[in-house]
């Protein structure tokens, strides 16, 4: 149900915009299932054919949340040159425990429409000039039901002497509260001889009580819960150029180009982060055959962190992994509390960049991604190559290639005899990772319709589709075994009577 009432003015040059309203939204899913085995026939496939029921008890599951939301905006602007916009919202939701379901949230923005001052209304320059700034709070709520609220699973039809059991599904944080995102938002709008488009964005995102999946030991009965884990900033600049390089009656080609940068960095983190990094600590030494990076919360660092202990490479003298504890001491020895920030999956720069190309009746589209500046921690390098099972399984060529052999070898790999030694997470396997993914591209030809009105049709267009055109990377991808690459190619005729 949603409530809104509005007020309009238009008096000279100014223009006032006011509107307050209520929301509330009810929400109640129900699921009821029986299976049925043992059809004898794909057409006979009502419940009452089948040979008997896979368990004498269906399964239920119910759902109930709500909320309910106050807001007041207001904007202003005068000759459509100075811009004004003002909001404040008060929400409230189930999701989140009792006492900490409400939350009030805050916008505001100026903007300056430079290019309908009268000194440049005619210039055949700017086709737009806008500077704008923006502040606002926005709140999240798109979370499981079980994230704040414990979820039990009846155990009907085991009856015990006093009554049906339950046994805890998930486990939730009655202690979860909003998590609010504030973001200050600065830019420039360009437009030049009605051809060329320049969107520049500098922003700065706080977000406090970040509520993300916490790790815990599985002794638990659960791999994981939500917990709001502190402050984390994020800031960044965005760019987007668009040009329309020809514009004439048979040809046409626009150009784009869109680059971001983004950095984050923990502010602060919660006391049950702080036992959770303790507990990365203690599950590589329970578990010494665990090789895989495990994210760690710190102060300071990056959400996209890799942690791993520091490597010297391979000895030459003996072909074992040399180290480099927390002092910056050498040791052969791997060591869990030894483990720092050796890389950030997160890249400097990335983007997209490609054009759109017309030719009368014929269309052209390609597009690319591209990333630079970021890290990878290549596990299948270290699972398929350094710890290959070469007695069970083909093979890479650089299981003997790159291996260290004697003394004196200078290689990337540690001794063949090693190769069951389990190699635990260590800098040597983090690569940067610079690639370009040219992912799509589309052909068209559009029929003249002086032709196809000839049997009846009114348009049609023949179009071919593809994706995974080219692939480059600085870091070889190993796709592995688990799936097979597929590269499509998509023919389509599309009609209109």
């Amino acid at each position: 149900m949603s409530l809104l009432l509005s007020y309009n003015r238009v008096f000279k040059d100014h223009n006032v915009n006011l509107s307050v309203g209520m929301n509330v939204q009810d929400s109640k899913s129900e699921y009821e299932s029986t299976k049925y085995i043992g059809f004898p026939s794909s057409d006979l496939n009502k419940p009452q054919y089948a040979n008997k029921l896979s368990s004498n008890i269906p399964t239920f599951s119910d759902n109930h949340t709500r909320l309910f939301g106050v807001f007041m905006m207001g904007n202003y602007s005068y000759k459509n040159i100075y811009l004004v916009d003002v909001s404040v919202r008060t929400d409230g939701s189930s999701e989140f425990g009792s006492d900490r379901r409400f939350a009030t949230f805050y916008s505001a923005g100026l903007g300056v429409n430079m290019h309908n001052y009268r000194f440049l209304v005619d210039n055949r320059v700017f086709s737009q000039l806008r500077i704008r700034g923006t502040w606002g709070e926005t709140g999240k709520v798109n979370y499981p039901p079980f994230a704040a609220r414990h979820t039990y699973t009846v155990q009907a039809g085991a009856w015990h002497t006093t009554g049906m059991g339950a046994t805890l599904t998930y486990m939730g944080n009655e202690n979860l509260s909003w998590e609010k995102t504030s973001t200050l938002n600065l830019g420039l709008d360009l437009t030049l001889f009605k051809r060329y488009t320049l969107n520049l964005s500098w922003y700065d995102k706080v977000t406090n009580d970040l509520i993300t999946d916490v790790a815990i030991v599985p002794s638990s009965g659960f791999t994981s819960y939500k917990d709001n884990m502190g402050k984390v900033r994020n800031r960044g600049v965005e760019v987007n150029l668009n040009v329309n390089a020809i514009q004439k009656q048979d040809w046409g080609l626009n150009v784009f180009f869109r680059a971001s940068h983004n950095k984050n960095r923990i502010m602060e983190i919660s006391d049950a982060l702080k036992e959770y990094n303790q507990k990365v600590d203690d599950y590589y030494s329970k578990y010494p055959n665990y090789n895989k990076p495990l994210l760690k919360y710190t102060e300071g660092a990056s959400l996209t962190s890799i942690y791993a202990v520091r490597s010297l490479g391979i000895s030459p003298a003996n072909g074992q992994e040399v180290f480099l504890d927390a002092n910056g001491n050498v040791t052969y020895d791997w060591n869990t509390t030894n483990q720092v920030v050796v890389g950030n999956t997160e890249p400097k720069l990335q983007g997209s960049f490609g054009f759109n190309f017309r030719w009368k009746r014929w269309t052209l589209f390609t597009a690319a991604l591209f990333e630079t500046g970021g890290d990878l921690y290549n596990s299948t390098l270290v699972d398929n190559v350094e710890c290959a099972d070469i007695w069970g399984s083909n093979v890479d060529k650089r299981v003997y290639t790159q291996r260290w052999l004697e003394p004196g070898d200078v290689a990337p790999l540690k001794s063949i005899k090693d190769r069951y030694q389990v190699t635990r997470p260590t800098s040597r396997f983090v690569q940067r990772n610079r690639l370009v993914n040219c992912n799509s591209l589309s052909l068209g030809y559009e029929f003249d319709p002086h032709l196809v009105s000839r049997i009846g049709f009114s348009r049609m267009k023949l179009q071919l589709n593809m994706n995974e055109i080219a692939y480059t990377s600085s870091v070889k991808r190993e796709r592995g075994l688990s799936y097979p690459f597929a590269r499509t190619f998509n023919f389509t005729l599309n009609v209109t009577f």
